[in-house]
């Protein structure tokens, strides 16, 4: 049998260096929301030994949450006067509040941010809303450059990165805005991480975000913000389409015969082996895929059925439907 042709080997995934902030950066972070993402990061931050847990203060509201944050050592506020004033004046903030919540968020925070680093975690919200909510004063037309961020670098290499410039307590001057994308693997530090410079952001602040990402996940893609609803359908909606192969996978097997408990095992680990084989292999996924297939075999039998179905198209449309929904409730 003539063996499958192989598309160029790409490298294997080499591994991140950890995160590291180094000493004389921001000595703490305040984190608007104790939900899943914010807990993430915060825990991400403790055990990376970034900051301190005390350093960490969780701007909650719901007392249950709120507890959660003070059991794990962090620093608790109720709203931004009190996060404010447990922090350091050049304490980055973190809004990782649910899009929705924004609006009335925003009103706690108008004004009070002047000069800095603000790093958005919501979906769906482009740093010109967030600078139009969260200052309270209008740019002036000396400072209009801020509105034009550079291209970012791409931090695939990271090196230790410097401290996040000073915040400048100027009545005209803006927070500095960074975006953030990362997926539910995050929870376990797996996650795939986009940051996008928004108004006023540095090459400085973009090295930080990048140090802090490494927390949730070993990727930490840069990219520019018109690309950001790209980037959530594929890899902020992406572990959803690998959740809903493997419930369809079990299904189909208990179906077959398999027991429940067999057959969820033999989906789970198929499925992470598969994950990782693909994460450590110097092949691409279509090689990888021709090496799986033998001609005329039970692969082969169960590839056409997706190929009939136009798996292929089924994908991107998914992936293109997720991108204009994410305009949408930009209002891009």
């Amino acid at each position: 049998m003539t063996p499958p042709e192989r598309t160029t080997p790409r490298a294997p995934m080499a591994p991140t260096a950890p995160a590291s902030i180094p000493q004389g950066a921001a000595t703490g972070l305040i984190i608007v929301g104790g939900g899943v993402m914010g807990s993430a990061v915060a825990r991400g931050a403790v055990t990376a030994a970034l900051f301190a847990p005390a350093r960490l203060t969780v701007v909650e509201t719901d007392p249950a949450r709120a507890q959660a944050a003070a059991d794990e050592g962090w620093t608790t506020a109720h709203d931004a006067t009190g996060a404010l004033a447990a922090a350091a004046p050049t304490d980055p903030v973190l809004l990782a509040v649910k899009p929705q919540s924004f609006d009335a968020v925003s009103q706690s925070w108008r004004g009070k941010l002047r000069g800095r680093l603000v790093l958005s975690i919501m979906a769906g919200i482009p740093a010109a809303r967030l600078i139009a909510q969260l200052h309270d004063q209008p740019l002036p037309a000396t400072d209009q450059t801020l509105l034009h961020p550079a291209t970012p670098p791409q931090p695939t290499q990271p090196t230790q990165p410097t401290q996040p410039t000073q915040p400048i307590q100027s009545p005209g001057l803006p927070p500095r805005i960074v975006r953030i994308m990362s997926n539910t693997p995050a929870r376990i530090g797996r996650g795939c991480t986009a940051i996008a410079p928004g108004p006023g952001a540095t090459a400085e602040d973009l090295a930080w975000c990048s140090a802090l990402c490494r927390v949730l996940g070993p990727a930490v893609i840069a990219i520019d913000e018109p690309l950001m609803d790209a980037f959530t359908g594929v890899a902020g909606s992406g572990p959803a389409y690998l959740f809903l192969l493997a419930q369809s996978m079990t299904a189909a097997a208990v179906a077959l015969g398999l027991t429940p408990a067999d057959a969820d095992l033999a989906v789970r680990h198929t499925l992470l082996g598969a994950a990782a084989l693909l994460a450590q292999s110097p092949e691409t996924p279509d090689a990888l895929r021709a090496a799986v297939t033998s001609k005329g075999g039970t692969t082969a039998a169960a590839l056409r059925v997706f190929e009939s179905a136009r798996f292929d198209q089924i994908v991107a449309d998914a992936i293109t439907a997720a991108r204009d929904r994410g305009r949408e409730l930009s209002g891009a």
